[in-house]
């Protein structure tokens, strides 16, 4: 059975197939999902490093080029608390997160009984890889895995991805994810989204200018734009800076 399948992504483009869960890699053929926990070395692998602005962290996890030095104390706030990780390159820096989980935390759409969303973040984040390597980009591509798959994982991956914005001027973070287009007892108003964080105040003037940018695309594959919706989870913000 066929679902068609929203690729959201957090900036100005957006990609929607129709799939299944088992033909997903079928669709890409030369694709390599990245296994769990396998870190994808970058050619300027000696160009990254942590910058020491002699304060204490009380973290530091992760391993090589993915490694992060931050302090989180549970309470709202406006900028992460992270060491600036530098990257020397003259190239524009894209960051792919893979954010879904194989445990129930955030394991993303299911489709014909399984859930897709591990699967296709790989696929889709190898793949956009690829296409930015080719013009010249830098990719990083952080895994939940790497960090663990939980709360506290979640805490360190966002905290890699402001430590790059923090040290780095030429930075773009690109989040793709996967929801069913069907509705579900789980899933009741399906359709693209733009999640914003709950613990700031809004800027509709942002939003609506991403908007302008991404709506017309769902229009003409058929989907249902939900648009911009708060996400306030118990432990999870999301990286404002």
């Amino acid at each position: 059975m066929n679902k068609k399948i929203a690729l959201a992504v957090a900036t100005i483009a957006y990609l929607g197939v129709s799939t299944s869960a088992g033909a997903l890699e079928n669709q890409f053929p030369n694709s390599h999902p990245i296994p769990p926990g396998q870190t994808e070395i970058a050619i300027e692998l000696a160009s990254v490093s942590i910058v020491n602005d002699d304060r204490f962290y009380q973290y530091e996890v992760g391993q090589g080029i993915y490694r992060v030095r931050y302090n989180y104390t549970g309470r709202n706030w406006t900028h992460a608390d992270v060491a600036p990780i530098r990257i020397d390159t003259d190239k524009p820096i894209a960051i792919l997160p893979v954010q879904y989980t194989t445990n129930k935390l955030q394991a993303g759409a299911t489709v014909d009984g399984a859930h897709i969303g591990k699967l296709w973040n790989e696929i889709t984040t190898q793949e956009m890889k690829q296409r930015l390597e080719a013009l010249g980009f830098y990719v990083l591509t952080p895994t939940i895995q790497m960090y663990g798959e939980n709360l506290a994982g979640f805490q360190a991956l966002e905290h890699f991805i402001a430590g790059v914005h923090k040290g780095n001027r030429n930075v773009q973070t690109v989040i793709l994810t996967a929801d069913a287009h069907i509705v579900s007892a789980a899933n009741p108003r399906p359709g693209p989204q733009m999640l914003v964080t709950g613990l700031h105040r809004r800027d509709f003037e942002w939003e609506n200018r991403i908007q302008s940018h991404i709506d017309p695309f769902y229009r003409q594959q058929g989907l249902t734009n939900i648009g911009p919706r708060v996400r306030v989870e118990k432990a999870i913000g999301k990286v404002l800076l």
